[in-house]
């Protein structure tokens, strides 16, 4: 297991100025998403692809700009059946669901409500197939 990536929240209207902001520091923008009608990005540095961050726009009162961490695995269904034999409250998580980002996944609420997301490696294809259906939605 290790971090896949940290998801940080931004105000709507202002993602492209936080993402301003992070490319000054080596990231670039590898793939582009609307859920639920926020906006957001998928970044990577530019010298460590391992390194990554989800900067998403969010109405969400009250605000923070640190929405959650994912932690990659294997297999999303057997960690999700292993946390649970484990004795870990999943409350009302259903099983991993793959998710219109490519990625297979299912999040748990950590101390102080921070989400913990766990989920499976996206492949190149995939996301570049999203970015590029992203792009002709917005356009139409």
């Amino acid at each position: 297991m290790r971090i896949g990536h940290i998801a940080l929240s931004c105000k709507v209207g202002e993602l492209d100025e936080v993402a301003a902001y992070y490319r000054k520091l080596g990231f670039v923008i590898y793939k582009t998403t609307v859920l639920g009608g926020l906006k957001g990005h998928f970044m990577e540095h530019e010298k460590d692809r391992s390194c990554k961050l989800d900067i998403r726009e969010s109405n969400s009162e009250p605000f923070s700009a640190v929405h959650h961490f994912c932690l990659l695995v294997d297999n999303t269904h057997r960690a999700y059946e292993d946390l649970k034999g484990n004795g870990v409250d999943v409350g009302d998580v259903g099983p991993p669901t793959l998710m219109p980002s490519g990625r297979t996944h299912f999040t748990l609420k950590g101390p102080y409500g921070l989400g913990i997301q766990f989920g499976e490696e996206m492949r190149m294809e995939d996301y570049v197939e999203d970015y590029v259906k992203s792009l002709t939605k917005e356009k139409s």
